[in-house]
């Protein structure tokens, strides 16, 4: 099962709790994944890939503007626990945006 068929699948079954398992249209009872149609379940995919590209769109632009805040000084932590070069408690919130930028 690829990524997509998963978020696919977790979109319609999301769907079916929230309508009780009917169609909001014809009030239908609605088939679990595994029985639905071919094409109805391509189509709860590309909602999904639909709605994984806006949030890459949307992650890509938090790191642009996260990126012109980093700086590239090391963290040092004194026995508190405490970031003296950026003055924040462990983990110091440079070192988060350093991850965050790096997409870890």
């Amino acid at each position: 099962m690829t990524n997509l068929d998963l978020l696919g699948r977790v979109a319609y079954e999301a769907y079916l709790q929230m309508t009780g398992g009917r169609s909001l249209i014809l009030g239908d009872k609605l088939p679990n994944w595994e029985d639905q149609r071919p094409d109805i379940r391509e189509a709860w995919r590309a909602v999904a890939d639909a709605v994984v590209m806006m949030a890459n769109i949307r992650y890509e632009r938090l790191q642009n503007v996260a990126s012109e805040f980093v700086d590239n000084d090391a963290c040092r932590y004194d026995h508190n626990d405490y970031c003296q070069t950026h003055y924040g408690q462990k983990p110091c919130h440079m070192a988060r945006l350093r991850k965050l930028i790096e997409n870890e």
